[in-house]
């Protein structure tokens, strides 16, 4: 009788110590969650925009006018952003543009459509995404420039 006494004592004292080592695990446990989520919309923005300049590059290739290296461009980003929002600047609009949220602004560097067959072609691509998670984007910042380069041989 004695024993059980000893043991629903000792369980009453130590009842609070699973509340407290649940609220010390909790913040921790959410920040890896929110932070793999995170890290997910990033990396599939990256891999969306880097498709779409390899798909541009792939039809500037190929010998296509601008009009469909822009479709073909929209098209791939279109799981990212609204195919409206998918711009075609010259070099040097590019390079002074940042892009703002949920807009894609894309270049042709290095394509002479009377030179068919000499050279190589270079699509610049760059988006903004915005971090949602608040202590990650208080870490990283509200705002995330992603860019790629793809560059192919004209055939």
């Amino acid at each position: 009788m004695k024993l059980i006494v000893k043991q629903n004592q000792r369980l009453r004292c130590e009842r609070g110590q699973t509340l407290v080592e649940f609220a010390l695990l909790v913040p921790v446990l959410l920040l890896l969650i929110f932070g793999a989520i995170e890290f997910g919309r990033v990396f599939h923005a990256t891999h969306v925009i880097t498709s779409a300049a390899r798909e541009g590059a792939r039809a500037a290739a190929v010998h296509k006018g601008n009009t469909e290296i822009a479709d073909k461009v929209k098209d791939a980003a279109s799981s990212l952003v609204d195919p409206s929002n998918v711009i075609i600047k010259d070099n040097s609009a590019y390079q002074n543009t940042q892009p703002a949220v949920n807009q894609v602004i894309f270049t042709i560097d290095k394509y002479d459509l009377s030179q068919r067959d000499v050279g190589e072609v270079t699509i610049k691509i760059k988006t903004k995404i915005k971090i949602i998670v608040p202590i990650i984007n208080s870490i990283l910042g509200n705002e995330k420039v992603i860019s790629s380069e793809a560059v192919m041989r004209l055939e």
